[in-house]
């Protein structure tokens, strides 16, 4: 079966965050399950050999796609106007056009939209033959936007890394020298963006991460903090200075590795004590599974459903992050291991949509 995936794909220059790194890792599964994979990439890299296509503008890339006429379409975009244009096409298409919504950008851009943007959004998400959405507060989402009867699972995003040396051998060698000269380590990772709605704060939570570096340091005082950064966006270089200026006022700059190079982050994981997820709003996040996957204990902000066996803090409260990190750090509350693999769920949707008509 030839199944078209849109949306980003990691260039390792930068974009390598977790849609991405859930694209890759669902193409590779893919294809060891004899299925044919194409994929449009809205942004980092293309390799035409490996039916990997780089679309220049994500609003077109579903007219693009339509070269694969006869695959099943599943979206993985975050706008809504990639939407509606890919349900545009759906007449055109054999297979049935599905959606996953990863986080909690729907709701976000539901209270911004207009009135007529908000029944394009309506319309649209009825229109799409299968909705998968990556935790309960999203799937609530979009049945509250599109409606109690429109066909939605609730899968989460996790697929897990085929461990390789080559991805260890892509870490900066710094990273490596830097976790032996720091015990326990902390990491963390995300994008450097500010907060889309409200006061303009650190989205991913960086700023509470260092405060709580700070605060963690009166008990561990070797400890390092490894801080891999997904991308920084231009209109935001003015946080990422923001950033390196607060850690050096909180004294903890040398206490830091930043990473910026772009690489997967479960090689850091596999040298962490423990991994932090300090964000202000969130879906369902790669890390934590890959941190409980690997057995490292997650600590995360109480904003949206975590994965069970996460330990929450209170979000925004850079003093409870550090407190929770603590009891994690001294085997307080021992690790869970994640072992939800959603390709195997995604297999058998795509199997159960091909058989349907379109």
């Amino acid at each position: 079966m030839r199944i078209a995936l849109l949306g980003p794909y990691p260039d390792f220059g930068g974009n390598i965050g977790g849609i991405s790194m859930h694209i890759k890792r669902m193409r590779r599964h893919l294809l060891l399950a004899g299925h044919h994979p194409v994929v449009y990439a809205s942004c980092g890299a293309g390799n035409p050999a490996q039916h990997i296509y780089r679309v220049r503008n994500e609003l077109v890339s579903p007219w693009v796609a339509l070269r694969e006429y006869d695959a099943l379409v599943h979206l993985h975009t975050t706008t809504w106007h990639t939407w509606a244009l890919g349900i545009s096409t759906k007449p055109l298409r054999q297979r049935p056009t599905i959606l996953t919504v990863h986080n909690e950008g729907l709701q976000r851009r539901w209270n911004c939209a207009s009135r007529s943007a908000r029944i394009i959004i309506r319309t649209t998400l009825r229109l799409f033959d299968h909705i998968v959405a990556v935790n309960d507060h999203v799937a609530d989402t979009v049945r509250r936007i599109a409606g109690a009867h429109v066909p939605l699972s609730m899968i989460p995003a996790f697929v897990p890394p085929v461990p390789a040396q080559a991805d260890r051998d892509a870490v900066p060698a710094r990273v490596w020298d830097f976790a032996r000269r720091h015990h326990p380590i902390v990491s963390v990772n995300g994008w450097i963006e500010w907060t889309r709605t409200g006061t303009r704060e650190d989205l991913y939570g960086f700023d509470l991460a260092l405060q709580a570096l700070r605060v963690l340091r009166a008990d561990f005082p070797e400890l390092g903090l490894i801080a891999a950064v997904c991308g920084i966006p231009s209109c935001n270089r003015d946080l990422w200075l923001q950033t390196q200026e607060l850690a050096a006022s909180l004294g903890v700059a040398e206490h830091v590795c930043w990473v910026t190079e772009g690489c997967e982050y479960y090689p850091i994981l596999e040298v962490s004590q423990a991994m932090v997820r300090p964000t202000r709003t969130d879906g369902w996040p790669l890390s934590i599974g890959e941190a409980m996957y690997f057995g490292v204990p997650a600590i995360a902000s109480d904003v949206c459903v975590r994965p069970r066996g996460t330990l929450l803090f209170r979000s925004g409260d850079a003093v409870d992050l550090a407190a929770a990190t603590s009891r994690a750090l001294r085997g307080e509350t021992p690790a869970t291991t994640y072992r939800w693999n959603c390709h195997e769920d995604l297999l058998a949707l795509y199997e159960r949509m091909a058989r349907e008509p379109n």
